[in-house]
């Protein structure tokens, strides 16, 4: 049973950061997950050193997992690069999200997997068009 996104909780992240040139940068920030009856909302916020800016938000909605499904659907804000549309599927012990931007212009993905009940290693990336322009390697630690 995953713990991220199915149970209301804050998550600290740190890790890495890749830009579009392959340069790595340390990142850290949180994630904080809530319930309501009709959506659940995660708000994140990433500081990532020696990047302009240097801060990375995104605040998503989901549509809530009905009992016996393996996929939903979530909507994201982006401040810098606008509204995003994803799906996110439960395989085993990985949580496996897809995403394109309302333009089209840019897409996605990342992958949660569970270590245990209170840590998740994230990987993605993010492309523009045919190219990479940045890339993650996080580690999720429930904090609440």
């Amino acid at each position: 049973m995953h713990t991220f996104l199915f149970q209301e909780a804050d998550w600290e992240a740190e890790g890495e950061f890749v830009d579009q040139y392959g340069t790595g940068k340390a990142a850290r920030g949180y994630t904080m997950v809530r319930h309501d009856v009709d959506s659940w909302s995660v708000e994140g916020k990433i500081n990532v050193e020696g990047l302009e800016p240097g801060i990375i938000r995104n605040n998503y909605t989901i549509r809530p997992w009905m009992s016996g499904e393996k996929a939903t659907s979530w909507q994201s804000v982006n401040p810098a690069l606008g509204l995003f549309f994803g799906m996110i599927a439960a395989v085993n012990d990985s949580l496996l999200s897809h995403f394109v931007s309302e333009d089209g212009e840019y897409s996605g993905v990342e992958s949660m997997r569970m270590v245990d009940a209170f840590t998740y290693e994230s990987r993605g990336a993010l492309f523009k068009r045919n190219r990479r322009i940045s890339s993650w390697s996080m580690i999720l630690e429930r904090s609440g």
